[in-house]
């Protein structure tokens, strides 16, 4: 039974009692590890450092297509170098997993191609750069592995910038035909709508108002131009009424004919100077080769040359047919000035009517300008939204030619291979001393709770003290245990067992650690394998 109080004594008898709990366990589980630690077939690892260089042209110039994560662009790297078809190929030219193991034979390549894979190992650093590695049983073929891994790297990352730049261009390239396409017909569509409503557009509201009101003046300046004409023309037909109406004096006597004569005559002086002031009048308006102002020349001349005849024959001689004569004249150039007014009013009410027709457009043009302001303002902003669109795509799409040309020259990011795999010295796994010292941990732990479980669950009396606690009464004597002479030569036997057994376990670790240190601990266990 175990003591309810600690007892020393008590605990150096128990491990006595249970040295073999102790012992058998220590040495078969410290020598499974020696075992395993030989046997176990050696692993190198082979590190290539990658550095992650930056673009060269710095990048305020131009401005990379790429603008993915470093973790990203490893991640989508790494899918592409460790996909079958570049394993396959990796396989193949270097020969590797060949071995004349019928297991090793029997796999196939899918098989070896996944081996291969979790072979492989990316870790990135803080700093710009990243390691790839390689685990395998070759020395000389994992750092060959680890090359040609790390070469696979930089020429697809090469690629696949470049493949990224040529793919942002092209998609550029036909974003900008789409958008252009469509800038055109809204270009076609705002042009058209300008010269269909060429004139009332918003811009020309100013210039209409200011051509409106020159129209308006210049209508009331016709109507006063002809509300002056048809003055005159009354005037004119009264005057030819009266010239008319003097044929009723053909009937009087001599001296009244005389009287009428003279009258007449001073009829023609006033008819003369108002024929002269008509002639100045044309003369304004017309050149002299004009009709009308022919005309009245010529009437002007035949009356002064009738007045020159009876200037010559004096008032007496004067027959009263020449008075007829210049009444006739007279009717004859009021009839002309008559006519000449009639045309005159027929041309002011033609302009007239012109004008007000131009001023009736102006004021369907001024009338619809807000309308056509909507029109106008929803075209020209759905042209300058695709303009400003086109632009953009423009000035984005002549960028990306820039990084283009960029990853093409290999002036953009690249990864250089800062330090290049070796054939590894010693191997990366088993760690021999971390398996021993495990080994011996675990087996102490296990071999000492073995003893403790066996002392536990044991519940017999080991002297007269337990047996007192136990029954809670005095204990007058004992009688101590009395060994024969063959008791004592059988664990004689065992304790000089145990010790060889010691002894012997003393030795291998001493000769394991040995051959570790000088580096013979990989032909050992190969020699070994070959006995087993």
């Amino acid at each position: 039974m175990i003591p309810k109080k600690f007892d020393l004594h008590y605990c150096k008898d128990a491990l006595l009692r249970r040295k073999w709990y102790i012992i058998v366990p220590i040495v078969l589980i410290f020598s499974s590890g020696i075992i395993y630690a030989v046997t176990t077939p050696k692993i190198y690892k082979a590190d290539t450092m990658i550095l992650v260089q930056r673009q060269q042209v710095p990048s305020s110039y131009v401005r990379s297509n790429i603008t993915t994560s470093l973790g990203d662009r490893i991640n989508t790297i790494q899918q592409q170098v460790t996909s079958r078809t570049n394993l396959e190929s990796l396989i193949k030219r270097l020969g590797l997993y060949v071995s004349k193991d019928p297991s090793e034979q029997e796999a196939t390549m899918q098989d070896k191609v996944e081996r291969m894979r979790r072979h492989i190992g990316i870790q990135l650093h803080r700093s710009a750069a990243f390691s790839i590695s390689f685990t395998g049983t070759n020395s000389r073929k994992v750092a060959e592995i680890a090359n040609a891994l790390a070469l696979n790297f930089v020429d697809e990352h090469l690629k696949v910038r470049e493949q990224q730049s040529i793919g942002t261009t092209r998609f550029l390239e036909s974003e900008l035909a789409r958008v252009e396409t469509i800038l055109r017909e809204k270009e076609a569509a705002l042009t058209a709508y300008k010269k269909q409503h060429m004139g009332g557009l918003p811009e020309d509201l100013d210039t209409n108002l200011r051509i409106m009101e020159q129209l308006n003046q210049k209508v009331s300046s016709l109507e006063q131009r002809l509300d002056e004409a048809r003055t005159q023309k009354i005037m004119l037909e009264q005057q030819i009424v009266n010239l008319k109406g003097s044929a009723a004096f053909a009937s009087v006597d001599d001296d009244e004919q005389d009287i009428f004569a003279s009258e007449d005559v001073t009829d023609g002086s006033g008819q003369l100077h108002k024929l002269r002031e008509q002639l100045k009048a044309l003369r304004l308006s017309y050149t002299d080769n004009y009709p009308d102002v022919v005309k009245v020349k010529k009437i002007i001349e035949q009356i002064e040359e009738n007045q020159e005849q009876e200037e010559a024959q004096g008032p007496l001689e004067t027959p009263f047919s020449e008075g007829d004569s210049i009444m006739t004249a007279q009717q004859e150039v009021f009839e002309f000035q008559l006519a000449s007014l009639q045309k005159t009013i027929r041309d002011l009410q033609s302009e007239k009517a012109k004008i007000e027709k131009q001023i009736g457009r102006l004021k369907e043009r001024i009338d619809d300008t807000p309308n056509r302001k909507l029109t106008l303002i929803s075209l020209q902003r759905d042209y300058n939204t695709i303009k400003g669109q086109y632009d953009s795509l423009l000035g984005k799409k002549l960028q990306s030619e820039l990084a283009e040309n960029l990853e093409k020259r290999q002036k953009g990011e690249q990864f250089i291979i800062l330090d290049p795999a070796r054939a590894p010295e010693k191997p990366f796994s088993p760690n021999v001393p971390r398996i021993i010292l495990m080994t011996l941990l675990g087996a102490l732990a296990a071999s000492f709770g073995l003893a403790f479980t066996v002392e536990y669950l044991d519940e017999s009396f080991r002297d007269f003290n337990d047996l007192a606690e136990f029954l809670q009464i005095p204990v007058l004597a004992f009688i101590p245990w009395l060994q024969t002479t063959t008791e004592v030569r059988r664990r004689h036997r065992l304790k000089v067992f145990a010790y060889c057994l010691s002894g012997c376990l003393l030795v291998a670790v001493c000769i394991g650690v040995f051959l570790w240190l000088n580096g013979d601990l990989q032909g050992l266990g190969q020699r070994i394998r070959s006995l087993v």
